[in-house]
């Protein structure tokens, strides 16, 4: 199954956010077959998304309340075919770890745009929290499109190494 994994550095605000409004554009529009995920690059499995994000997320109607962190890995990379990132320091080290990964990582960002690190809100006052969690939601809208074309290409190229025409 192909998909998409939405990645920041704890798992609890930017990229469950990312992950959360993909998903709600997905049923909006009616597509279903791929796999939606988040991780961390600096997280260990299991702890609850930030307060703030959820409740942010409620307000904005986006559901992250059974979320809980999971810490990025090579099986759970190898199982997307885009990997998103908020910052330009999660894509060095991916493609330093995982060099085999390299065509496959963008930032959030650059979807709609230049690449620009979209800064963790964890330490932040509330209302630049705020900030960051709508710009994050705007540039998954901003970049739905891309993402969706992007899974698509992979998708039918698969498909055709599956089935060869004769």
């Amino acid at each position: 199954m192909s998909g998409v994994l939405f990645v920041c550095t704890g798992n609890q605000c930017r990229s469950p956010l990312a992950e959360a409004k993909f998903k709600a554009m997905m049923e909006e529009y009616g597509l279903t077959g791929w796999q939606i995920e988040s991780a961390g690059t600096w997280i260990e499995n299991g702890f609850p998304g930030d307060k703030r994000a959820l409740a942010w997320a409620e307000k904005e109607g986006l559901n992250i309340r059974n979320h809980t962190t999971q810490r990025v890995n090579g099986k759970l990379l190898n199982q997307h075919d885009l990997i998103v990132v908020m910052e330009k320091g999660h894509q060095e080290a991916l493609r330093s770890n995982y060099p085999n990964l390299n065509g496959k990582i963008m930032g959030l960002s650059e979807l709609s745009g230049p690449f620009y690190d979209i800064p963790d809100p964890v330490s932040l006052p509330d209302e630049e929290f705020e900030e960051i969690s709508k710009e994050v939601v705007n540039l998954v809208k901003k970049g739905f499109n891309e993402i969706v074309n992007r899974l698509m290409k992979t998708q039918n190229s698969q498909e055709k190494k599956t089935f060869p025409s004769l």
